[in-house]
């Protein structure tokens, strides 16, 4: 199991009306500009607000100290970067005892895979793509992302953070904020598991907020 000096923690972006649609959306040029959340997502973004205060809250139990600093690293597609918006600035206005600091910062790493010649495709193409998954994690089939590339770009963003903050005192809570790939992905790194065995990691489900890890 690795270990970090930091907590991290995942968030799934709310429903968005590329799920509703059931239309695969990983091409940059159309999901940074479309595929908001619904009203649907947006309300479960909001209900993250309260996951985010309870991990908080818990940390800070454990640790015996407060969590100093947030910082929401989030995917520049629209439905992820909305999510993160409102759980910033729901965050910010729960005015939470210790937080000194909040803070957003948009992350092309955190891009949804890109699925190649499926983008604009039905949903129902995901498990083709994850067939190929368990039996390769470097895999390009139908012009798509591997696991591997995906894995040690959306880590490479933690591996990052490690380097840049690792000399404050105090452990901040990292929120990566994304889709529904790339935190599967993720999370296998962070368990020690082949990148291409994604879907055998709990599910995330929408606004879905999870911690990675215990911190040092």
């Amino acid at each position: 199991m690795l270990r970090h000096r930091h907590y991290y923690a995942v968030i799934r972006h709310g429903q968005s009306t590329a799920n509703v649609q059931k239309v695969i959306s990983s091409d940059p040029a159309i999901s940074t500009v479309t595929h908001e959340l619904t009203v649907v997502g947006r309300e479960q973004a909001a209900t993250a607000v309260e996951q985010v205060k309870a991990l908080l809250e818990t940390l800070a139990k454990t640790a015996g100290k407060p969590v100093k600093k947030l910082i929401f690293y989030s995917s520049d597609f629209t439905r992820a970067r909305e999510t993160a918006e409102i759980v910033c600035e729901g965050i910010v206005k729960e005015k939470i005892d210790g937080l000194e600091g909040v803070e957003m910062i948009l992350e092309t790493r955190l891009r949804e895979r890109n699925f190649g010649e499926l983008n604009g495709k039905s949903t129902d193409l995901y498990e083709e793509v994850w067939k190929h998954d368990v039996n390769s994690n470097s895999h390009n089939t139908f012009g798509c992302e591997s696991p591997d590339s995906v894995a040690q770009r959306a880590y490479s963003l933690v591996e990052q953070c490690e380097n840049t903050l690792g000399t404050n005192p105090s452990p901040f809570l990292i929120l990566l904020v994304a889709h529904g790939d790339v935190l599967q992905i993720l999370q296998t790194v962070f368990g020690g598991i082949e990148s291409g065995k994604h879907r055998g990691v709990q599910h995330l489900d929408n606004a879905e907020v999870r911690l990675l890890n215990k911190g040092v």
